[in-house]
C-alpha cells in the first residue's frame, strides 16, 4: 500500500500549491467567478479521487492484502485521472489567458484606435486655424474660406512628382490640346492614339486607373504645364492627412484661386 501512501501525501501539498496561488490576503472570495468556478470543479475532481482512495486506506489489512492485485489497478487509475484532472485544469487556465490577452488588445487598439481619430481631429483644426492666421492681412484672403495650401500643385513639401521628360508624350499633348485647342504650336495626336479622343466642347476630363498608374504625376505635371502658360485657374491634390481629406476645402480653395486671378470674380465672391 505505499503507492496509495504516496498519492494521499501528494493530496494536502497540491491544496496547499493552489492556496498560495490565491491574491495575498483576499483568499478565495475576491478570485473572479470565472476562476471560482474552475477551482470548485478542480477540487471537486480531486476531492472525488481522495475520497475513493482513503475508503481503500480505511479498509481492513486482510482484505487489502487479498485484493493487492485489483487495487493496485485501482491505484494507478486514480493516479492517471488525477494528472488528467490537472492537465485539464492548467489548459483551461492557459486558455482563459490567452482569451483574456486577447480582448484586452482588442480592446487597447480600439482605444487607439479612437485616440488617434481624436488627435487627427485636432491636427486639423489646428492646420485650418494656421492657414486662416497666414490669411489674414493677404490681398487674396476671403473671408469665411479656409484656404488649403499643401493641396496646391506647387507646394513644396508635397512629394509629389512629375512625368519624366519623354515619357507619356502622346497622352500629355492629347491633354494639352484639350485643354488649348487654339493652340497651333500643339500636334494633334488623335490618329496615333484613337481611343484616346477627346471632345473639345467637354468641360471636364476625368483621367482614371489602376491605383499606382501614375494618375497624380500624371496631374502634377499637366497642372505646372497649365501654370507655366499662365492657364491655370486652380488646383487641389487630395490626401489622406488635414485639409486635403476634406472634400469641403476643394470648392472654397478653388474659390480662393479664381478670386486672385480675376477682380470681378473675387468681388462678387465677396458679395455673397
Amino acid at each position: 500500500m505505499e503507492s496509495l501512501d504516496i498519492l494521499l501525501a501528494r493530496m494536502e501539498p497540491l491544496r496547499e500549491v493552489i492556496v498560495r496561488a490565491l491574491p495575498a490576503g483576499e483568499g478565495y472570495d475576491k478570485c473572479p467567478k470565472t476562476l471560482r468556478d474552475r477551482l470548485e470543479a478542480f477540487a471537486s475532481k480531486v476531492q472525488s479521487v481522495a475520497q475513493e482512495a482513503k475508503e481503500l486506506k480505511h479498509k481492513h489489512r486482510i482484505v487489502r492484502f487479498l485484493n493487492a492485485s485489483d487495487y493496485s489497478v485501482k491505484i494507478d487509475a486514480w493516479v492517471k485521472k488525477l494528472t488528467w484532472h490537472i492537465h485539464s485544469f492548467i489548459l483551461e487556465g492557459t486558455i482563459a489567458i490567452e482569451l483574456s490577452v486577447h480582448e484586452m488588445a482588442t480592446d487597447m487598439r480600439q482605444g487607439f484606435d479612437e485616440l488617434g481619430h481624436r488627435v487627427g481631429e485636432v491636427h486639423n483644426e489646428v492646420v485650418g486655424l494656421r492657414s486662416d492666421i497666414q490669411q489674414q492681412g493677404t490681398e487674396s484672403a476671403i473671408p469665411g474660406l479656409r484656404y488649403t495650401p499643401r493641396a496646391r500643385f506647387d507646394y513644396g513639401q508635397s512629394g509629389r512628382s512629375q512625368c519624366d521628360e519623354g515619357t507619356r508624350d502622346e497622352v500629355l499633348k492629347t491633354i494639352y490640346s484639350w485643354l488649348r485647342p487654339e493652340d497651333r504650336a500643339l500636334k494633334r495626336v488623335d490618329e496615333l492614339l484613337p481611343f484616346l479622343k477627346l471632345l473639345p466642347d467637354r468641360s471636364i476630363l476625368w483621367i482614371y486607373a489602376l491605383a499606382g498608374a501614375g494618375k497624380t504625376t500624371l496631374a502634377e505635371t499637366v497642372a505646372q504645364w497649365c501654370h507655366e502658360r499662365e492657364c491655370l485657374g486652380s488646383s487641389f491634390f487630395c490626401a489622406r492627412d488635414g485639409d486635403r481629406s476634406d472634400v469641403q476645402c476643394i470648392a472654397q480653395n478653388i474659390a480662393s484661386d479664381l478670386a486672385h486671378h480675376c477682380t470681378e470674380f473675387k468681388e462678387a465672391l465677396l458679395a455673397v
